[in-house]
């Protein structure tokens, strides 16, 4: 082999040595750009995971929360029909008051215990003694009258047992509101801490996923330097296979140029021997033979 072509080869091995330096470089900076990237990966999923975690505890903290609130919903409504069936009652003990008093403007002067035993005592004088028609009448007359001032105590009895009632179911009904009142309170209370609670949740979700876009960013970096990178890898290890591809080209046109100038010799000789009638190898027939010259 001439001295061009073993500098030549030289030169290009020289190179390819220099290049699978370079690629083994590159190769380990792709892997440690490739292991970043799974590390950022890793991050950015545990962040997503806490996220679904905290969103679930958020629905399930709004789902308790507008229970409360329906529920808060239908206890004022309660409390609103409760109240008004106190204004109702309400109006009942005045228009009671106002017949109560008209009752007792017209109360009778005597005191129902007289009225009573007088009443007694003439219904006993009718039963037991026989009397004349006019003494009779007039007796009954009499008992109608005191019947009449009776009915009167006992329309004021009525009318005031009546709102006695009547202010024992406003008093009871407005006991039940106040508790009512006191359970809304209550429940508001709790439906605003979870209220609370959820908005906490979200500024945290928020955070996470900035947080969580920040490492994907890191990821799609890495990512994209180790592409880069292969690209790179591959560039190289075309560039040497190309270079071995060229070693093999001169060192197979140095086989092909050798084989011919050993050819050549051989056929030199073998005519030589013809000339001087000497006795050829199989080798040397076969090659001439195969140039056509014998």
């Amino acid at each position: 082999m001439n001295l061009k072509m073993n500098k030549m080869i030289e030169e290009k091995r020289k190179e390819i040595e220099e290049l699978n330096l370079k690629l083994s470089t590159i190769k380990g900076e792709r892997e440690r750009k490739l292991r970043e990237a799974r590390r950022w990966a890793e991050e950015r999923d545990k962040i997503h995971d806490k996220i679904r975690k905290l969103i679930s505890e958020r629905r399930r903290l709004r789902d308790k929360r507008d229970s409360l609130n329906r529920e808060i919903r239908e206890l004022k409504i309660e409390r609103g029909r409760l109240n008004e069936q106190v204004k109702e009652k309400r109006l009942q003990i005045r228009t009671l008051n106002r017949k109560l008093r008209d009752a007792i403007t017209r109360r009778p002067k005597e005191s129902i215990e007289h009225l009573r035993s007088e009443i007694e005592r003439i219904e006993w004088h009718i039963q037991t003694n026989p009397l004349p028609l006019d003494e009779e009448r007039n007796l009954i007359e009499r008992l109608r009258t005191l019947e009449e001032k009776m009915s009167i105590y006992e329309e004021i009895s009525r009318i005031r047992g009546e709102i006695s009632k009547l202010r024992e179911e406003v008093k009871s009904k407005r006991t039940e509101s106040s508790k009512l009142h006191e359970e809304i309170l209550n429940l508001a209370k709790e439906s605003q801490s979870l209220h609370q609670n959820m908005t906490e949740i979200s500024n945290k979700v928020r955070e996470l996923k900035a947080k969580a876009d920040e490492m994907h960013g890191r990821y799609v970096e890495a990512r994209k330097e180790a592409n880069v990178l292969g690209l790179s890898y591959r560039e190289v290890l075309k560039r040497i296979r190309a270079l071995r591809e060229d070693i093999r080209k001169i060192e197979e046109e140095e086989r092909s140029r050798k084989l011919s100038q050993l050819q050549e010799e051989l056929k030199r000789r073998a005519l030589e021997k013809m000339k001087r009638g000497e006795k050829l190898t199989f080798e040397e027939f076969k090659l001439l033979t195969e140039l056509g010259l014998i």
